[in-house]
């Protein structure tokens, strides 16, 4: 529901999401759905609500998600679906989150955090962990420290020890 307010159209709601037989859907995903359980993540989300993502440019939008979002997609081999979901899911939690940087603490938000991001595509920590560093190592996502979550970056693709050390040498 928080992402349907602050992005959905008319035609972009979660009841369309749920109900509709259009592609990134629930619908398509229960006719593409393998045998036994299965887990429809918060990266699901991401497919059906990119393109209000983007067009969200008003003041308080959410268009920098997309934006990094994007941008962090690209910093990742096409095969790499575990990292590819772990980006989508950062960009939905980001929205969905009431993340407040002045606050002393978290509580009772929803916060990017490494288990949540591992909890809302159904993967384990580990696996999550390591593709977050990945995308550290590429500069497009960063932990908040002091505030504990994940959030994109727009960093750079200059490698600033090697630029150092050579310029030592």
């Amino acid at each position: 529901p928080r992402v349907s307010t602050k992005v959905a159209q008319n035609e972009r709601t979660l009841f369309t999401y749920l109900a509709a037989n259009e592609p990134n859907t629930f619908q398509e995903q229960l006719q593409n759905a393998p045998e036994g359980w299965w887990h429809v993540g918060v990266d699901d989300l991401w497919d059906y609500f990119a393109e209000g993502i983007r067009l969200d440019i008003q003041p308080g939008g959410v268009h920098h998600v997309w934006s990094g979002v994007t941008y962090a997609l690209s910093k990742v081999e096409p095969e790499d679906r575990l990292t590819q979901r772990v980006i989508k899911a950062l960009g939905i939690l980001t929205i969905v989150g009431d993340v407040n940087v002045q606050a002393l603490s978290n509580g009772g938000r929803v916060v990017p955090t490494t288990d949540l991001l591992a909890w809302s595509i159904n993967q384990p920590i580990e696996s999550v962990a390591n593709s977050l560093q990945t995308l550290t190592k590429r500069s497009a996502v960063a932990f908040r420290r002091a505030d504990g979550f994940w959030t994109f970056t727009r960093g750079s693709d200059l490698d600033l020890e090697a630029e150092i050390n050579g310029i030592i040498q």
